[in-house]
């Protein structure tokens, strides 16, 4: 049985969208889904291979009462009706602008080939990120990075998972970026192949040392029911007799194959809301620094996406993010605005705008058709969840914000910290409950992904028999309590026996 299949019987009946997936350890692409089957709690109709959109039809109405969805909605979702044939041809369009950039890109790929995972996946040249030449005992400025500007002046990284010889500069990019969020969509190893060098502690407490930076894992969370691990990090950088430490969360989604799909659209949008809450907290505490000398504002923090490549789940993401984005903000619009046209609205991008601009960006982003069709799905969603149908907008937009509140509640319990630390390093080891509460949700998680046939990355065969172990010697310990009190009650029922006597 696959994980999907489990996660469908379990923890996803929830009445939002299911997808078929792939099972994890199958590489191949899935076929397009079946057409037109009935959402359970909604009137839509599934998106599937053609992703034509029947929006909502109000009940007890006729068809000619029911609002239609906004222009800019459409405009959004432009290419719904035939995203094959739209994917076929931003690949002829990006193919051809990117051999004008091959030259130099495979110039410096060449130059530093022990950096790259894969040789076919380079980043252009301009947008490359350039690191540090001087920093510690960096040789060079190379990382397999690109710099992309989104809509809305959103900002992102997309990168390949690091290698075992490119952890430090991995390290080094986060803190010259001062980024303080991580998001990785693959696992360490899919389908018996590795496709991450794992760069973070495995146990609470442990510190891992990768030259000039030490990054201790201080707690780490698993999201109810959508497979998203919530880590908080400490990264420390030590200059002569200082050192600096600042709180990175790392976003782990663990349910996305390579080539394949997530099991749900609903995961990755709880994965967009814990995304974009982490990224405001940081930006409402550097508001007050973000100001250049010549008084200008200078542009927003970049987050950090990757997965595998740093191509196709990554750009995926960001594609979704950047649709949801202009979603929440034409709505921001639409109330603000409250029917009047005093403003200049926004600019709206179609997905195949988005995907395009990425691709001019970072080459190969969204890597296939079914990635790019699940974008257009996620966006339904979004649009369905934010607007509805004319008798049920206020339930819909409800479920929207609920979803963004218990998100913010989940990220309260994970006692997350984004403050920047000057100090003498300082060990913290956590409590028993919390060591207690972690260890028990790995060893859950674990026992589940066997059942699964899952791979789990965080936790290996010998930290299982460390954990058997362990609970052997409790229950050791637990029975010989039992008989110590056995003995003395004996004892005690001996003196009082005496006594009547």
């Amino acid at each position: 049985m696959s994980a999907c299949m489990t996660l469908e019987s379990t923890s996803f009946k929830r009445g939002f969208q299911e997808m078929s997936a792939p099972a994890l350890l199958d590489p191949i692409p899935p076929p397009c889904p079946p057409r037109a089957t009935k959402r359970q709690n909604r009137g839509e109709t599934e998106i599937s291979g053609s992703l034509s959109l029947n929006w909502a039809k109000d009940k007890g109405k006729d068809e000619a009462e029911r609002n239609p969805w906004p222009l800019w909605g459409e405009r959004i979702l432009a290419g719904r009706r035939d995203p094959a044939s739209e994917f076929k041809m931003i690949h002829a369009i990006s193919s051809e602008r990117a051999s004008r950039e091959d030259a130099q890109s495979y110039r410096s790929a060449y130059q530093n080939r022990e950096k790259n995972r894969y040789m076919d996946v380079l980043p252009y040249e301009h947008t490359r990120v350039k690191l540090d030449r001087h920093f510690g005992s960096q040789m060079g400025d190379y990382i397999n990075a690109s710099l992309l500007n989104g809509v809305l002046n959103h900002r992102y990284i997309a990168t390949q998972a690091p290698l075992v010889e490119t952890i430090q500069d991995f390290w080094q990019m986060v803190w010259e970026q001062e980024m303080m969020t991580v998001v990785m969509l693959t696992r360490i190893t899919e389908a018996k192949k590795t496709k991450a060098t794992q760069y973070w502690p495995r146990r609470i407490g442990e510190v891992r040392k990768e030259g000039d930076f030490s990054v201790k894992l201080i707690s780490e969370r698993l999201h109810p029911c959508n497979h998203i691990w919530v880590r908080r990090l400490h990264v420390s950088l030590r200059r002569g007799s200082k050192v600096e430490t600042r709180n990175i969360t790392h976003l782990h989604y663990t349910e996305w194959p390579d080539y394949g799909l997530p099991c749900s659209t609903e995961a990755i949008r709880v994965l967009v809301h814990i995304t974009d809450a982490l990224h405001r907290k940081q930006l409402s505490r550097t508001k007050a620094n973000n100001k250049s000398q010549e008084g200008e504002i200078s542009p927003p923090v970049p987050f950090l996406v990757h997965c595998s490549a740093g191509i196709g789940r990554a750009g995926t993401f960001i594609a979704i993010h950047q649709a949801i984005k202009q979603i929440e903000a034409k709505i921001d619009e639409m109330r603000e605005l409250d029917g009047s046209d005093g403003n200049p609205p926004l600019s709206i991008l179609s997905i195949k705008d988005i995907v395009l601009s990425m691709r001019e960006q970072r080459r190969g982003m969204v890597q296939t058709k079914d990635q790019y069709c699940f974008i257009y799905r996620v966006a339904e969603d979004a649009l369905y969840d934010l607007l509805g149908s004319s008798s049920d907008t206020e339930n819909s937009a409800e479920k929207w914000t609920n979803e963004g509140e218990a998100v913010a509640l989940f990220l309260d319990s994970c006692n997350l910290d984004g403050v920047v630390e000057v100090s003498e390093p300082e060990e913290k080891i956590p409590t028993m409950e919390e060591y207690q509460y972690q260890v028990g949700m790995n060893f859950a998680s674990a026992i589940q992904a066997q059942n699964n046939h899952a791979i789990v990355p965080h936790l290996e065969e010998d930290e299982e028999e460390e954990e058997e172990d362990d609970y052997e010697e409790e229950e050791e310990e637990d029975e010989d309590e039992d008989e110590e009190e056995d003995v003395e009650e004996e004892e005690e029922e001996g003196r009082s026996y005496l006594k009547r006597d």
